[in-house]
C-alpha cells in the first residue's frame, strides 16, 4: 500500500469512527470502553508527514510569487490563523490564498485534490492540515 492510499483509508477510517461516536451519542449510548478506545486509536496512529510536490507543480504555483512557501487557507478556519502565526513568528515570507474570497484560488485550491486547509506548500513539497511541530519544520527546511 503506497503512502496516498494510506492516508486515504486513514481518512475513511476516521470519518466511520467519527460517525459511530455521533450515533451512539445521538441515541444515548454511553461511551465507554472499546467505542471510545478505538476512535482514539484510529486518530492518533498517523501522524501528518509533508509529501513532494511535483516539480511541474511548484513550478506553475510559484511562477509569479517570491515568497518562501503558499498557503491556501480559509479566512474563518482558525488552523489557518494558527498556521499564519507560526510563520509570523518564524519570520517566514508566505503568500496567503483565501479559498472563501478568492476564485481563481479556490479553484487553484481544487486542482490540488487538498481534503481541506489549511494546506502549506513549498517548491518541493506539499502538507495538508495543521500540526505546529511540521509546519515549524516544514519551513526551516527551505531554501530562502
Amino acid at each position: 500500500m503506497n503512502q496516498n492510499q494510506s492516508i486515504k483509508q486513514n481518512i475513511k477510517s476516521i470519518g466511520i469512527n467519527i460517525a459511530a461516536v455521533a450515533l451512539a451519542i445521538a441515541i444515548g449510548i454511553p461511551l465507554g470502553g472499546s467505542l471510545l478506545k478505538q476512535f482514539e486509536l484510529t486518530t492518533s496512529t498517523s501522524p501528518p508527514i509533508p509529501t513532494p510536490i511535483s516539480p511541474d507543480v511548484a513550478n506553475r504555483l510559484f511562477q509569479n510569487v517570491a515568497q518562501d512557501v503558499i498557503v491556501f487557507g480559509d479566512t474563518t478556519c482558525e488552523f489557518c490563523k494558527k498556521g499564519l502565526s507560526v510563520l509570523d513568528n518564524l519570520g517566514i515570507n508566505y503568500k496567503i490564498y483565501y479559498i472563501d474570497q478568492d476564485a481563481e484560488a479556490k479553484r487553484i485550491f481544487k486542482t490540488l485534490n487538498a481534503e481541506g486547509v489549511p494546506v502549506l506548500i513549498s517548491r518541493s513539497q506539499i502538507f495538508i492540515g495543521f500540526k505546529q511541530d511540521v509546519w515549524e519544520k516544514f519551513v526551516q527546511k527551505e531554501p530562502r
